[in-house]
């Protein structure tokens, strides 16, 4: 059984493609498999696989020069910003270029053509053409103006599986490590779990300092005895208790971060559970050095 230290990173990768790779590896704990050219790779393969979820992950900003986008407004994972003139800034999840639920608006139509054509086109079976020019993609210095409602930060959590259950409540994209195919007998964890103490651990007495490891050290037995008798990582898994160590991905923009923090790390709706708190107030700390970057 190994200790660890709850945490939090922002991802700071910009190309959606890399960014996707990335945080979806985190679910398999593959992150060791990124090389040159696996990006494109891995995309495809979720696309294939329908797993549109962890292509919530990334957006995609657009310039389109348009009287009206009534036809965008109020769908989920699409912002929509009047620029100068006739001109607007779209940004798009880049799930909705692949998901056949949006296939009927025309102009996310477009964009998925652009997007192909710009990040996995390939000799054969991608549209290589729009019917106008008035869709462009945009670089991030177009941005600046627009990032407190356009831009998508990604923050990875380290933390124990009860804080990723208050985590994985926010409505926005998530990602995280599976105990269905993470096998922790395997050389690659190190053949033991990870599991995080609790923040209040120190002021704990001495007997419910014992109960807690000694469930804890419990569980990690059964979980290693019940593999080696042939069981699979998620038949294993339902012994595992709280405190097991694990990743969340949670991916928003900077206005619903704000919410985040309120609610879990300066606890402007009422105080967030103390191992919560740990990870929020890191992720503060370290969001606001990014924000400002």
């Amino acid at each position: 059984m190994k200790f660890i230290d709850p945490n939090a990173e922002i991802i700071d990768i910009q190309d959606p493609i890399e960014r996707i790779e990335r945080i979806g590896r985190i679910c398999y704990k593959s992150e060791d498999k990124i090389g040159p050219g696996t990006a494109k790779k891995f995309v495809k393969m979720l696309i294939q696989r329908k797993h549109y979820a962890m292509l919530e992950h990334a957006h995609v900003h657009y310039k389109v020069e348009a009287e009206s986008l009534d036809i965008l407004l109020n769908i989920p994972g699409v912002i929509v910003s009047k620029l100068a003139g006739s001109n607007w800034l779209v940004t798009v999840s880049v799930s909705h270029l692949f998901n056949p639920k949006y296939e009927s608006i025309c102009l996310i139509w477009q964009m998925y053509v652009l997007f192909c054509n710009e990040y996995l086109a390939e000799d054969g079976g991608i549209p290589t053409s729009i019917e106008f020019d008035d869709v462009q993609l945009l670089s991030d210095k177009l941005l600046k103006a627009h990032k407190h409602e356009h831009e998508l930060v990604s923050i990875c959590f380290t933390c124990d599986r009860g804080v990723s259950h208050e985590l994985v409540r926010h409505r926005c994209a998530v990602a995280q490590a599976s105990t269905r195919y993470c096998n922790y007998s395997s050389a690659k964890f190190g053949s033991e779990i990870q599991v995080i103490l609790p923040s209040t651990y120190a002021d704990w007495d001495e007997s419910s300092r014992t109960c807690w490891m000694m469930a804890t050290q419990s569980a990690e037995q059964s979980y290693l005895t019940m593999i080696r008798n042939g069981r699979t990582p998620q038949d294993a898994r339902s012994v595992l208790n709280n405190s097991l160590a694990t990743q969340v991905v949670l991916s928003m923009t900077p206005s619903r971060w704000e919410h985040f923090f309120d609610l879990r790390s300066r606890g402007t709706t009422g105080a967030p559970h103390p191992d919560m708190k740990v990870v929020a107030d890191i992720a503060l700390e370290k969001y606001n050095e990014f924000i400002k970057a």
